[in-house]
């Protein structure tokens, strides 16, 4: 769907069906004769009705063609309407706004029409800049993406669509000034000239072979009629004629030598096409079947047939097009260039590398998870924390976008203290559990491998964020030991049982699996770069741990444990409940999940 205000411009568009004829005072001329004046409308009409049918086609730059000519023939305020709606569709707001200043010169007004002026035109100032041009000497000729926009002084600023922008000046005896420039909508920039006198250079002469006194132009400012001769810079110019209505000439290429005059006889022709070409970038150089115009936009009158179009500028891939023009046609033919890849204008400070990394981190975090991470009442988990170190091989694109295969050893540890559980005395399930706490000390450790993918900015302070996704093949260890308190209580060499209960304590009892789990590992740092090649930073990764299987606390392969306080041998006095073991528990959770502050060093190639 259309924005809102180009809905409102379009229906606009299809509305005006009716012929309004009334002119504005400035555009009034005198009657001559009511069958000459009918014709005028008549067709200054058909031309306006070919506007409306263009229009509602959307072909914007033909109906502005279509309204412009009917103005020119019989000025109307639908017409001149359609016509600021048309330069707008184009995004040429300047002129839109111009437009409609005329438009408000119709005497015929309605308040409607009026109240439409007012607010579409505080719409497109918006979009609208200003451009200054200070020249104390005068005189010189000014020419905006080559567009005549008169001499030095100006009356007042020169409107602009907000946009890039070429602004030339020409003045005989002085060397061309261009400048670009980029305006904001609502900005007014401001241009001093500061023309160089030409002290080495050569002399142009522009004759017309018809002697019709055509307008001189000389790299597309005015100079003066023909004959005519100035001063002019050592090199290729431009030159071209401009007479009354269709006639002229298209820009030819004159090359000016050292203390030479060159002369140039041009003869008008009728030139019965419009040709518009629209570079981006806006300083791009055209070239019109192999004459150069100038630099940014270019417009004129040109031979209707074929014509090859050229638009080149530094680190961009050129591009030539061919057109044809019909008689009476028009074409705007905007071209947006390609960078060059191989150019050296888009080498960063920091092109494709190779680059080694390497990185130490501190992983912290509250708990491994699984039964032991779950204790409650009188438990105590401690705080896990380990080591992590990586190493890591990639390529970084200059985009940033970087690829690396990384390799890296985890270490952690946490220790659990009180936890409420029991010793299981052979054989188990049949006699009662020995109450009592444990500790556990829990370890994972192993070989980490992934691949990342990461996106790295900024020149000497730099941010980073890299995603990893691969394995981490872990060795999970819990050394157990703990205070318990017999159950059964008999002695060994008495055979009686239901004797006092004694509290005994338990050394170090340890189980060991392995365990591979899948590791995605985001990660976020800031860096400063060293110098060209290094760079160090400070940031935290996380590594988020899945294990494929959960590892767990096996009682079958571990050896009893000898309960009481019986010794080696036994005495009548003693009290014990036999070989006992622990019974099955998760040692992590089915996600681990480390936080880890890092350190890393990084050398590109």
């Amino acid at each position: 769907m259309l924005p809102r205000w180009r809905r409102r411009w379009a229906s606009a568009a299809v509305v005006i069906f009716s012929w309004s004829v009334a002119v504005p005072p400035a555009l009034a001329q005198p009657s001559a004769g009511g069958a000459n004046e009918e014709a005028r409308k008549a067709d200054a009409r058909t031309h306006f009705q070919r506007g409306l049918e263009l229009s509602d086609d959307q072909a914007w730059d033909a109906a502005y063609a279509e309204y412009v000519t009917s103005i020119g023939i019989y000025p109307t305020k639908a017409a001149t309407k359609n016509a600021a709606l048309c330069l707008r569709m184009m995004h040429r707001y300047a002129e839109s706004l111009d437009m409609l200043e005329s438009f408000t010169h119709f005497s015929n007004l309605t308040p409607e029409d009026r109240s439409f002026a007012d607010r579409e035109m505080r719409d497109l100032k918006r979009f609208v800049g200003q451009l200054v041009v200070n020249d104390p000497a005068g005189g010189a000729q000014i020419s905006v993406d080559g567009g005549d926009r008169g001499k030095t002084p100006l009356p007042g600023p020169l409107r602009v669509t907000a946009g890039s922008h070429v602004v030339r000046a020409f003045k005989p005896g002085y060397a061309p000034f261009e400048r670009q420039l980029v305006i904001a909508g609502g900005q007014t920039v401001t241009v001093d000239l500061k023309l160089e006198a030409i002290t080495q250079g050569g002399r142009l002469r522009v004759v017309d072979q018809t002697d019709s006194h055509a307008q001189v132009l000389v790299d597309g400012a005015a100079v003066g009629t023909a004959p005519w001769e100035g001063a002019v810079g050592a090199g290729t110019h431009t030159a071209a004629l401009k007479g009354e209505g269709a006639l002229g000439t298209q820009p030819v290429s004159v090359p000016v030598k050292l203390n030479e005059t060159a002369t140039i006889t041009l003869s008008p022709e009728p030139l019965e096409a419009q040709l518009r070409v629209e570079p981006t970038p806006a300083s791009a150089m055209t070239a019109l079947d192999g004459v150069t115009l100038g630099r940014g936009v270019w417009e004129g009158p040109v031979r209707q047939g074929d014509h090859k179009v050229e638009v080149a500028e530094d680190g961009f891939l050129s591009s030539q097009q061919s057109v044809r023009l019909d008689k009476g046609g028009r074409r705007v033919l905007a071209v947006q260039l390609e960078r060059d890849p191989n150019s050296p204008m888009w080498r960063t400070m920091h092109p494709p590398h190779i680059f080694l990394e390497a990185q130490a981190a501190a992983p912290l975090f509250p708990s491994l998870g699984g039964d032991l991470g779950g204790c409650s009442g009188g438990c105590s988990p401690g705080f896990a924390s380990g080591v992590l170190g990586k190493l890591r091989a990639g390529y970084e694109l200059s985009s940033g976008l970087g690829f690396s295969i990384d390799g890296g050893y985890v270490w952690v540890q946490q220790s659990i203290s009180g936890r409420t559980d029991a010793l299981n005395p052979e054989p188990v399930g049949q006699v009662k559990p020995d109450p009592g706490t444990t500790k556990d000390t829990l370890q994972l450790q192993g070989p980490i491998v992934t691949a990342s993918a990461s996106f790295h900015r900024g020149e000497k302070l730099t941010w980073l964020g890299r995603v990893g996704i691969g394995a981490w093949f872990a060795n999970v260890s819990d050394s157990r030991s703990g205070t318990y308190t017999t159950a059964l209580s008999y002695n060994p060499v008495t055979k009686m049982q239901g004797l006092p209960p004694v509290t005994y304590d338990v050394t170090p009892v340890s189980e060991s699996v392995g365990t591979v789990y899948g590791a995605l590992v985001p990660e976020f740092r800031v860096g400063w770069r060293l110098g060209d090649s290094t760079e160090v930073g400070f940031g935290v990764q996380a590594l988020l741990a899945l294990p494929f299987s959960t590892p767990r606390w096996q009682p079958n392969n571990q050896p009893l444990v000898s309960t009481g306080n019986c010794p080696t041998p036994p005495n009548n006095t003693c009290v014990t409940d036999g070989g006992a073991v622990y019974s099955t528990t998760s040692l992590t959770g089915s996600v681990v999940v480390l936080i880890a502050p890092e350190l890393s060093f990084t050398y590109s190639l």
